[in-house]
C-alpha cells in the first residue's frame, strides 16, 4: 500500500474478503487481499495505530493517535 508512513495496523474482515491497513502518516485503505486492489482510501489526520471490523464488516472501526477513536462506515 503506497501512502504516507510504513504500515501500523492491519485487519481482515470477517468474512476475509476485505483488508483494512494504517499507517502512521494517517493513511487508511481498505484493500482486497487476493490481488491488492484499492477498494477505498481514507486520509485521517492522526495516525491509525489499531484497526478492527465490526462484526456485520459494515464499519471499521480505528484506533487513533492521542486516544481517538474512529467508526468508518464502510457500505
Amino acid at each position: 500500500m503506497a501512502g504516507r508512513g510504513a504500515a501500523r495496523a492491519l485487519a481482515f474482515s470477517p468474512d476475509g474478503q476485505r483488508l483494512a491497513a494504517g499507517t502512521d502518516g494517517g493513511d487508511l485503505a481498505l484493500l482486497d487481499p487476493r490481488t491488492g486492489a484499492v477498494l477505498k482510501r481514507w486520509v485521517l489526520a492522526r495516525p491509525v495505530n489499531a484497526l478492527v471490523f465490526e462484526r456485520s464488516g459494515g464499519a471499521l472501526l480505528a484506533g487513533l493517535g492521542s486516544g481517538v477513536a474512529a467508526r468508518i462506515g464502510l457500505d
